[in-house]
């Protein structure tokens, strides 16, 4: 009898494990996707994720809302993952991988095994521009991107064939045609009242993907290929820093900080570092006709590029099924949804030439410009966890001190050579 017993609980604890690992492979998997994007592009994930949830019931998506960039959002991560709460998946910059991949921590899992075994054919359909910022300097893949921002030059169309210029055209857009040539000829005092209420742009910023762009435009470097040594202090970065003084005092064709600078969108500014991200506002506020070029160059093209992805805590709680949701947030399918609610640049040229660009509100007549990224560079790249603070404007302030003309380049370039050779001693 107790052996009969013993048999029929047997087979009653077979039938109940087997049930509940049929409502267990029924149930949708919850994942807990952790990202700072909120405002419009809060309301565009929330669109994403709505979409991904009706093309499939196998995911889905909590979206953790955690406010704050660079540091602060690092902070937030690092607290959820060292209490031993994670997310399942946590959005990334290829700003945040110094503090949470290079800083001593591998916060983050290297998830080029999982590619190799998976989605091998990813490596090849997005371009290496959008990869190589996510990789460690172990050679890791530590996020996969999901959408990119790039900068170009946005310019008022009416604005330049009012003043009888010549459109800008890409391959002959330099320093010298930009702001020497077509800068002082959109720099306006309109109304004859002794103040300038027309200015050319505001390229020159203390913001760190746009000090960037104009040292590496200039053939200048922040770090070298190593992320072990500062060039701070070189020919090249110490005149591209002075540059862009220069169109403030020399030039004139931007205004000083502080100072009423003229608005883009108000229409009374010539060109400003536009984004795809932008493109909605443009759509419904500009009252003139706009189109796109690349960035001005002194002796190479380069466009700032930030990526923001999308990777997998060290100690997930389920590794495999975060693999799992995130394959489907950069597949094909998932990119559309990107594209279709404008959450930013798809990573598939495929995709963003067949969605984003092919709107019919959209004046610009060469999209491709908004999608070269083989004239991109990371805002980030090297990357070194030492230099966290760099990456959280550090620089600022010496920057901003020139523009006001309050130190010389040299000085500040020296300045800041300094203490980037402090933080990597450390």
């Amino acid at each position: 009898m107790n052996k009969l017993r013993a048999q029929a609980a047997f087979v009653v604890l077979i039938y109940v494990s087997i049930a509940a690992c049929t409502v267990r492979a029924d149930h949708p998997k919850e994942v807990k996707f952790m990202n700072w994007w909120s405002g419009a592009q809060g309301v565009s994930l929330a669109k994403v994720i709505e979409d991904l949830h009706g093309i499939q019931d196998r995911i889905r998506f909590e979206n953790l809302l955690a406010p704050g960039l660079g540091k602060e959002y690092e902070e937030r991560a690092i607290v959820m993952i060292a209490s031993g709460a994670p997310p399942d998946l946590m959005a990334f910059t290829d700003d945040n991988l110094g503090g949470l991949v290079e800083s001593g921590n591998r916060l983050s899992m290297d998830l080029m095994p999982l590619v190799k075994r998976d989605f091998p054919e990813f490596l090849e359909a997005v371009p290496v521009q959008l990869i190589e910022p996510l990789r460690g300097r172990d050679g890791g893949l530590y996020a996969l991107p999901f959408f990119f921002i790039m900068w170009f030059h946005t310019y008022n169309k009416d604005l330049f064939l009012e003043a009888g210029l010549e459109l800008p055209q890409s391959e002959t857009w330099t320093w010298r045609k930009a702001y020497e040539e077509s800068g002082p000829a959109l720099t306006k005092d309109v109304n004859g009242d002794g103040i300038i209420d027309q200015w050319f742009t505001n390229d020159a910023s203390t913001h760190r993907y746009f000090w960037r762009q104009f040292i590496w435009q200039n053939g200048g470097e922040v770090l070298d290929p190593t992320g072990e040594r500062s060039l701070f202090n070189t020919s090249k970065t110490r005149e591209a820093i002075q540059y862009m003084a220069d169109l403030i005092h020399v030039h004139r064709v931007q205004a000083a900080p502080g100072t009423p600078g003229g608005s883009f969108i108000g229409g009374t500014m010539a060109v400003t570092k536009g984004m795809v991200l932008g493109f909605d506002e443009m759509k419904t506020a500009a009252r003139f006709d706009w189109d796109i070029v690349r960035q001005p160059y002194r002796e190479r093209v380069a466009q700032g590029l930030v990526v923001n992805a999308i990777g997998i805590p060290f100690n997930a709680p389920d590794p495999e099924s975060s693999w799992q949701a995130l394959k489907l947030m950069v597949s094909e399918e998932g990119q559309r949804l990107v594209a279709l609610h404008h959450m930013g640049t798809p990573i598939y040229r495929k995709i963003a030439h067949e969605i984003t660009f092919r709107d019919a509100e959209l004046p610009i007549t060469r999209p491709e410009v908004a999608y070269d990224v083989s004239v991109a560079r990371s805002a980030i790249v090297p990357h070194n966890g030492r230099l966290s603070e760099l990456n959280n404007n550090i620089v600022a302030p010496y920057i901003d001190r020139v523009l006001r003309g309050t130190m010389d380049a040299n000085s500040a370039a020296e300045e800041v050579h300094r203490l980037i050779t402090v933080l990597l001693q450390n």
